[in-house]
């Protein structure tokens, strides 16, 4: 039985998603791995568990735009005046709106088996079923769904398969899965930031939350010391759980800790 607003939203949400077969066989595809989430009982909790991350650290910010074979990421851990070669670290960062590559790929398993106390979600926008391959997140630039304007538009506009099905027009916001999910696992984790210009005090407004409904399921790649792994995120599910803190004045500016020259962060 639903118990809330935000269940009945959800519910409604999923209901919709069933309703257009593309959007139904993307979702069960991803569905088919386990899902990757933390426990409401960890979020603020205040406390670093052996489930926590001392630093989540922007990826795509910290390079420059591409995984740049974490060029810059290897500089700031090597640097021996941050002291992280014992901090538990968490990379978050996604494919820039096309499929994972190989060399991509090696990247996060050399980086993970040479740093035995650093983690990486890598976060899919391009999935590949069978013979198609399917846009999770699409840039305005070459999407014949957005207008002349958007994809001209300064800012850059995106999409997802659930955005255009519900006929909204495109957002920045559809672009930045990587920093709304930065902020949300710093939540979970009680981690500090590491990025070189975001200020994610941003992502506690309510329009960065209502994002997430217009996700579906997040496929990512979890790649640790020992393994690498199928996961998927659901993002109505944190949908819920910030819109809920939102409610209850929980949602905190998160410390953003900066990178300053030679690579050394501002603590």
């Amino acid at each position: 039985m639903l118990k809330s607003p935000i269940d009945i939203e959800i519910f409604n949400i999923r209901k919709i998603i069933n309703k257009y077969p593309i959007l139904r066989i993307i979702n069960n595809h991803i569905s088919k791995n386990k899902i990757f989430n933390c426990s409401k009982k960890n979020l603020c909790k205040g406390k670093i568990t052996k489930s926590s991350y001392h630093y989540v650290f922007d990826g795509l910010n910290i390079e420059g735009g591409t995984m740049n074979s974490f060029i810059e990421i290897k500089k700031i851990l090597n640097n021996k005046k941050n002291n992280l070669l014992n901090k538990k670290i968490l990379i978050i960062i996604r494919s820039p709106l096309k499929y994972q590559t190989k060399k991509e790929k090696d990247d996060c398993k050399k980086l993970v088996k040479k740093y035995s106390n650093v983690n990486i979600i890598y976060i899919h926008t391009l999935i590949k079923i069978k013979d198609n391959y399917y846009k999770l997140i699409a840039s305005c630039k070459d999407n014949p769904y957005c207008t002349h304007k958007e994809k001209k538009n300064r800012e850059l506009l995106c999409v997802t398969p659930l955005l255009i099905a519900l006929g909204m027009r495109p957002l920045h916001n559809m672009c930045e899965i990587d920093d709304l999910l930065i902020y949300y696992f710093t939540l979970c984790f009680n981690s500090k930031v590491v990025s070189r210009t975001e200020n994610y005090s941003l992502n506690v407004k309510a329009n960065n939350i209502n994002s997430f409904k217009l996700f579906m399921n997040i496929p990512i790649t979890f790649y640790n010391s020992k393994t690498e792994k199928k996961l998927y995120i659901d993002s109505l599910e944190i949908y819920k759980n910030l819109s809920i803190m939102y409610e209850h004045n929980r949602l905190i500016e998160k410390q953003v800790i900066k990178i300053k020259n030679k690579n050394i962060l501002y603590n």
